[in-house]
C-alpha cells in the first residue's frame, strides 16, 4: 500500500501537469481555431492516461519537462521513504548482518554503536512514519466516501427504473420508453442501453436518440465510469476535479456537435428547446449516466444556436494539434528525470561507502581499488570500483569524445555496457545506486536495477572532488587545483534535498571530507581565509557548517571505518613517538595508520615497512626484502603518501608510497615514487600480509615483487586471500 500511495502521487503530478497543458491546447482549438469539440475531447483520454498508467518511453520531443518528471518521482521516492523508514529498522536484521561482518571482539561494541544508532533514528522515524499512515489513511478514506456516493447514486437510478413501468422496447436496437422517466439517458457501460421518457414527439425524439446513439458507439459510458475512477483515485488533486468536468462538458458537447452536423436542416433552435426542456427536469442522478440534459447547460445552448460546421482546413490543424499532443505527452523526457531512494550515511569522497548484507550478496568497500563481492576481491589497474552484486562499474575517460564514461561490466562475461556520461562519485553501501558528475558538476543518481536516473544536487561551476549524500542533504567539496604543485582551492556545499537551499563554507584546503554519525571531519593546514596561521590537524563540523571544533587530532585524515564509526588517519613522528616511546623520530616522518578508538594501536608502521626506521617491537611488521632507501644512489627520502586505504570487513587494505628526489644530471631534484607497496592488516592489530610491491627507478624502470611476506607471528585465518584482476572488457556496442 506505501508504493501504492507512492504511485498515486507521481501519477497525480504528471496529470496535473497534462490537465494544465490540455486546458491551453483546448482553449487554442476551440476559442482560436474554431475546432470541433471531438478533438477537444480527444485530448481528455491523454489526461485519463497520465493519471493512471506510468509509462517508460522516452523521447526528445516530450511535452513534459524533465523537472516535472523529476519532481513527481522524489514525490513518490520521500512517500516510499517515510512509509519505509520503519521496516528498516529491524534490530534482527542488523544483528544478523553484524555477525556475518564483524570479528567476534568487535561485535560487542558494534552491537552498542547499532543499538544507539537505532534508538535515535527510530525515535525521530515513528514521528514520520505516523505522519506518513495518516496521509494514506485520509487518502483512503476519501476513497470510500466518494464509491458510497457513486454507489447510492447508482441505485437511486436503478430504483428510478424500477419504479416506472416500461412501455416500449425495442430489443435489437436496445431502447427502452418508460413512463414519467425525467430526461433521456444512457444506461449501462458494457451493453449500453437507451432510456427514453414515453410520449415524445417523434422529432424531438429523433435527434435525442441520435443523440444518445452517439455516446453509445463511443463507448462514452465506459470512457465516463473510468474517468470518474481516475477522479476517486485522485480525489484530492483540484487538478482532476477540473478535467472530469470540462471532459463531460466536452462528451456533451461533441454528441450535439455530431447530431448537429448529421442533420439535413436546420434543427438548432428545436435542439436547444429540448436541452432546456430537459434539464429542468434533472434530479441529481447525472453521476451515474450519460444524460441528455446534463450540467454545462448554458454553454451546450450557446454552442448548439452558434454552432457551424467546420471546413476542411481547419478540422485537419485541430488533427494535428491531437496527434502532436499524444507524441508529447504520452512521452517521457530522455534526460535523467526520476529519483530514488537514497540510503543514508554513504559517503563518497574516499570512495569508502562501508558494507552491505543485501538479500543475495555481500558487498565490501564499494568505491575502493579494491572490493570484496560474496567474499572474492576485485581489482582493476588503479580504478574505482563499485557493485550491485552483479555487475562490476567503473568509469574512464575518452580521449576521442573527451568525456568520462560509466560502464557495467559483469563478472565472467567479456563485454561491458555504458549506462551514462559522466564521472562516478559514490555509491551506496549496497550498490543499488551510483553517484555521478554528468560533466556539468552537478550531482545526479543511477539506479543499478531500474536504471533511473535523478537529479540530486544542482551542484556549482567547481569539479566534485568529494561527496555525501543521506536523505536530507548533499554534502559536495568542490574546487580546482592550480600550479605545478597541485595546491587545491575550493569550498565546502551543504545543499538541503527538502528546501532546495545551499549553504557554502570555507573551511580547508583540503579536497575531501569524511561524514560519521552526522559529523563531517576534514583537514587543516597551516592556513586560513584571512591568511593567519590555524592549528594543524582534524576538524569537525555539522551538516550544515555551522559549529567548527577542533578535534585532539592532530594528524592526517585519511578515511573512515564506517562499519565502526572509527577515523583512518596518519600519524606524524613527534606525536606518535609522544604516545609510544617505542616509536622514536627521525629525520624522516614516518607515518602510520592508526584507528581512533586507540591511538597508540599503530595499525601499518610505514617506517618498519619501508625499512627507515629503528622502531623495533610487537606492531613492527617486516622490512621488505631487506630492501633500504640508502640502496638509491644520490637519492633522499621525503615523505609517505597513501595512495587507497579500503576497510573490507576486519581487513585493512592500504596503498602506501615511499617519495623522495632522484638527482638527475646536477640539475635539481624532483620528488619521484621510490618504492610502493600495497598491504592487506588485520583490524586488530594482530598481522599484515603484502599482496604487491614496485621499486621504481631513476630511469623508469620498474621492478614488481608480488610475493607473500607475512609477519612470523601472523595467523592468516582470513577468507579473503585471492585477489581477482579485472581486465576491462570490450564494448559490446
Amino acid at each position: 500500500m506505501e508504493k501504492v500511495f507512492g504511485a498515486v502521487l507521481h501519477l497525480s503530478l504528471i496529470g496535473s501537469y497534462t490537465v494544465l497543458l490540455v486546458v491551453l491546447l483546448r482553449f487554442l482549438m476551440l476559442k482560436v481555431l474554431h475546432c470541433s469539440r471531438k478533438l477537444a475531447y480527444g485530448l481528455w483520454l491523454l489526461v485519463f492516461l497520465n493519471f493512471c498508467v506510468p509509462t517508460g518511453l522516452q523521447s526528445p520531443f516530450s511535452l513534459i519537462p524533465s523537472r516535472v518528471e523529476t519532481t513527481a518521482q522524489n514525490l513518490e521516492n520521500r512517500s516510499n521513504e517515510l512509509s519505509g523508514t520503519i521496516h528498516q529498522l529491524s534490530g534482527t536484521g542488523l544483528k544478523s548482518g553484524m555477525e556475518a561482518q564483524f570479528p567476534e571482539e568487535l561485535q560487542e561494541t558494534q552491537q552498542n554503536n547499532l543499538t544507539g544508532t537505532e534508538t535515535g533514528i527510530s525515535g525521530q522515524s515513528k514521528s514520520t512514519w505516523n505522519w506518513s499512515l495518516m496521509f494514506r489513511i485520509v487518502w483512503l478514506s476519501g476513497i470510500v466516501l466518494l464509491l458510497i456516493q457513486q454507489t447510492v447514486s447508482t441505485i437511486k437510478l436503478k430504483a428510478l427504473l424500477s419504479k416506472n413501468r416500461c412501455v416500449r422496447s425495442v430489443p435489437k436496437q436496445r431502447i427502452r420508453e418508460y413512463e414519467k422517466l425525467p430526461a433521456p439517458f444512457v444506461w449501462g457501460v458494457l451493453r449500453p442501453v437507451i432510456c427514453l421518457p414515453a410520449n415524445l414527439e417523434e422529432t424531438e425524439k429523433h435527434y435525442i436518440l441520435a443523440h444518445e446513439d452517439y455516446h453509445r458507439k463511443r463507448l462514452d459510458t465506459l470512457w465516463k465510469l473510468l474517468f470518474l475512477l481516475i477522479r476517486t483515485l485522485h480525489w484530492f488533486n483540484p487538478c482532476v476535479w477540473l478535467a472530469y468536468v470540462l471532459f463531460c462538458r466536452d462528451m456533451e458537447i461533441s454528441c450535439d456537435e455530431a447530431v448537429l452536423q448529421n442533420s439535413a436542416r436546420d434543427i438548432r433552435k428545436d435542439y436547444a428547446a429540448s436541452l432546456l426542456k430537459y434539464a429542468a427536469k434533472q434530479n441529481g442522478y447525472a453521476v451515474s449516466s450519460l444524460t441528455f440534459g446534463e450540467p454545462s447547460l448554458k454553454s451546450r445552448i450557446q454552442n448548439v444556436l452558434h454552432y457551424r460546421k467546420k471546413t476542411v482546413g481547419i478540422t485537419l490543424i485541430g488533427v494535428i494539434i491531437l496527434v502532436a499532443a499524444v507524441l508529447g505527452l504520452l512521452l517521457r523526457p530522455t534526460t535523467p528525470t526520476t529519483e530514488s531512494d537514497t540510503e543514508s550515511g554513504t559517503s563518497a569522497e574516499t570512495g569508502k561507502t562501508g558494507s552491505e548484507t543485501t538479500a543475495d550478496h555481500t558487498i565490501l568497500g564499494n568505491g575502493s581499488e579494491l572490493i570484496a563481492v560474496d567474499g572474492e576481491l576485485y581489482t582493476m589497474d588503479r580504478t574505482k570500483l563499485y557493485s550491485d552484486g552483479a555487475y562490476l562499474y567503473y568509469d574512464s575517460w575518452n580521449e576521442t569524445g573527451g568525456v568520462s564514461r560509466i560502464w557495467r561490466q559483469p563478472f565472467t562475461a567479456a563485454n561491458m555496457e555504458m549506462v551514462a556520461e559522466g564521472e562516478l562519485l559514490g555509491s551506496t553501501a549496497d550498490g543499488s545506486s551510483l553517484y555521478y558528475d554528468p560533466g556539468d558538476h552537478s550531482v545526479w543518481e543511477y539506479n543499478t536495477a531500474s536504471g533511473d536516473t535523478a537529479l540530486l544536487n544542482p551542484g556549482n561551476q567547481n569539479p566534485i572532488t568529494s561527496l555525501y549524500v543521506d536523505e536530507n542533504v548533499v554534502l559536495t567539496a568542490a574546487g580546482h587545483y592550480e600550479g605545478s604543485a597541485g595546491y587545491f582551492y575550493g569550498n565546502f556545499y551543504s545543499y538541503n534535498r527538502k528546501t532546495g537551499e545551499t549553504t557554502e563554507a570555507y573551511l580547508t584546503d583540503a579536497p575531501t571530507f569524511v561524514v560519521l554519525n552526522d559529523t563531517v571531519y576534514y583537514q587543516k593546514y597551516f592556513n586560513s581565509p584571512d591568511g593567519e596561521d590555524v592549528p594543524y590537524g582534524i576538524y569537525q563540523t555539522d551538516l550544515e557548517f555551522q559549529n567548527e571544533t577542533r578535534t585532539a587530532l592532530d594528524m592526517t585524515l585519511l578515511g573512515a571505518n564506517e562499519e565502526t564509526g572509527d577515523l583512518l588517519a596518519a600519524v606524524e613522528p613527534d606525536y606518535l613517538s609522544s604516545i609510544e616511546p617505542a616509536y622514536t623520530q627521525t629525520d624522516l616522518d614516518a607515518i602510520s595508520v592508526a584507528n581512533s578508538r586507540g591511538w597508540n594501536q599503530v595499525l601499518v608502521d610505514a617506517g618498519a615497512v619501508f625499512g627507515y626506521t629503528d622502531s623495533v617491537n610487537q606492531t613492527q611488521l617486516f622490512n621488505l626484502d631487506g630492501f633500504q632507501y640508502t640502496d638509491y644512489a644520490d637519492a633522499e627520502v621525503t615523505s609517505v603518501q597513501y595512495q587507497d586505504v579500503s576497510v573490507l570487513g576486519d581487513m585493512l587494505f592500504v596503498r602506501m608510497q615511499l617519495l623522495g628526489h632522484f638527482a638527475k644530471d646536477g640539475a635539481g631534484f624532483q620528488e619521484s615514487v621510490l618504492r610502493e607497496v600495497w598491504l592487506k592488516v588485520r583490524m586488530d592489530g594482530k598481522g599484515a600480509k603484502l599482496v604487491d610491491s614496485t621499486i621504481y627507478f631513476p630511469n623508469g624502470d620498474t621492478v614488481n615483487n608480488s610475493v607473500t611476506a607475512e609477519h612470523a607471528n601472523t595467523a592468516n585465518t582470513d577468507s579473503m586471500n585471492e585477489i581477482t584482476n579485472i581486465e576491462p572488457a570490450k564494448n559490446k556496442n
